[in-house]
């Protein structure tokens, strides 16, 4: 009877145009923009240069993303990275193997983490600002919430496709409501005349917020935040085959790219307007910071705001971080239950919770600082090799139909930006430091190198337990997704 079933489920395509730049800009728009403003600051020394990166980091992940949708024509598999990298490099298994090993295990579960907190500090903001700060259980009570939103999320992504796409386009709308409150505080601060605005004449706009450090010292590390913010412009392509028309695709990028590099731009410009750069580098929370200020009383409202935005972050980045496993496990990378769907909800909730458990395990015992540290760098080097593939297939399948075509110059370009981003640590370490400037990529390293064995000894004794499989079949109701 379950093979029966079987040939009839599919994954549903149940993402259209406004669903799908919702999946775009709600994993763009999380925890990013209430934290990086301050590093971003840090790392350019200048205002003017500040707000440079940030809209050079969006047209960066604008013109990735559009890499990412010719890739997409080329190859309409979910999985994004890891089928663009398994279908378009020759022997393109290994090192799909090793972004799926490598995304399962850090990149998406610890940013779905990271994400995970934010949401429980905001939340014990908004509940209990004397908790906050009185109580020595603060941490414990934070990853308790954070766990909470993780399960919720998974939950939602797994009982209905349909409340996931209403849950992305409800708490999509949340974000540009909080962004627009920013804007729009910032612009009434400076009308009012309580704003010195002497940081945007000519003369004051590039000049170093601090005389002693070099604006162009950490510029890298300053796109590192940036991009941080950034995150989620290639989140599309992980559902690519969930996608009601292809030739959404396109559109839905440039939407919600140039929506959200305005909304960027704007933000940094009312953070500054509204603190001024010294006090913005000396605040641990800007978006706290900036609602006290401009918006006295109203601190709890600010938390509920952002609160809103990361928990919509979390059903989102759960939503799509559930199908590299699944895409990885149906090309027989990963374990094969990972690969199975729910026969009514039409969701691989195997994955589902899989991702779910990884993430919550994070939670309670990791400290997330180091995988914030080395997340960029990671990322960067698939986002590298993806860029490498689009170049590969335009000689390998040069008469593959392509609706998008990125003009052939702007893809060497990519390859460039994202080799420099690659080797940013290793350009702007400080040597001096000894080897703690070096640990989070010796740890990363290690880590890939332990998922290298793990591939071998996968390939070696064809590791398999067909009745645990069966029993998980039973207990979840799954079987193989026909395609």
């Amino acid at each position: 009877m379950m093979t029966e079933n079987a040939a009839k489920v599919t994954l549903k395509k149940s993402v259209d145009l406004k669903g799908a730049v919702m999946v775009i800009v709600g994993c763009q728009v999380g925890s990013g923009i209430f934290v990086s403003p301050k590093g971003v600051l840090e790392y350019t020394n200048s205002p003017g240069l500040c707000l440079i990166v940030w809209a050079l980091g969006g047209l960066l992940a604008g013109l990735g993303s559009m890499v990412y949708a010719e890739l997409a024509c080329v190859i309409p598999k979910s999985g994004g990275e890891f089928a663009f990298i398994y279908h378009g490099l020759p022997r393109g298994k290994f090192p799909a193997y090793l972004f799926a090993f490598t995304g399962a295990t850090i990149l998406k579960t610890a940013t779905l983490g990271i994400i995970a907190i934010t949401f429980g500090d905001y939340a014990l903001k908004f509940l209990s600002p004397e908790f906050c700060q009185y109580s020595d259980n603060y941490e414990t009570a934070q990853k308790l919430w954070a766990i909470l939103a993780i399960a919720t999320g998974a939950a939602i992504n797994i009982f209905s496709i349909e409340w996931t796409q209403n849950s992305v386009k409800f708490f999509g709308l949340g974000k540009f409501i909080s962004l627009a409150a920013i804007i729009i505080g910032g612009i009434y601060f400076a009308i009012s005349g309580k704003a010195d605005l002497s940081i945007w004449s000519p003369g004051n706009l590039f000049d170093p917020i601090y005389s002693d450090k070099s604006i162009l010292t950490g510029l890298g590390f300053a796109f590192y935040q940036a991009m941080w913010s950034y995150d989620g412009w290639n989140q599309l392509t992980y559902i690519i085959e969930e996608m009601k028309s292809l030739s959404d695709l396109p559109k839905a990028l440039n939407i919600s790219i140039v929506s959200v590099i305005l909304f960027y731009v704007c933000v940094n410009i009312s953070y500054l307007t509204v603190l001024g750069p010294v006090a913005l580098l000396e605040s641990e929370a800007v978006g706290a910071s900036f609602a006290n200020k401009i918006y006295p009383g109203l601190e709890r409202a600010i938390s509920f705001m952002v609160m809103l935005s990361t928990f919509g972050a979390i059903v989102i980045a759960s939503f799509t971080a559930a199908r590299g496993p699944f895409v990885a496990a149906r090309e027989g990378m990963f374990p094969k239950i990972l690969a199975m769907i729910n026969i009514d909800k039409k969701s691989p909730s195997p994955s589902v919770l899989f991702t779910a458990a990884i993430t919550i395990f994070l939670i309670v015992v990791g400290n997330f600082t180091l995988l914030i540290n080395i997340f960029s760098f990671t990322m960067w080097i698939f986002h590298t090799l993806t860029f490498i593939t689009c170049l590969v297939l335009r000689f390998t399948k040069p008469e593959a139909p392509r609706p998008v075509r990125v003009p052939f110059p702007l893809i060497i370009l990519t390859i460039f930006v994202g080799t420099y981003l690659t080797f940013t640590p290793f350009l702007q370490l400080d040597y001096n430091a000894g080897i703690s400037s070096f640990l989070p990529y010796i740890v990363l390293i290690a880590w890939m190198s332990f998922g290298l064995f793990i591939y071998w000894a996968v390939r070696r004794f064809n590791i398999s337990d067909v009745s645990f499989t069966r029993k998980i079949q039973k207990l979840l109701n799954v079987v193989y997704s026909e395609n």
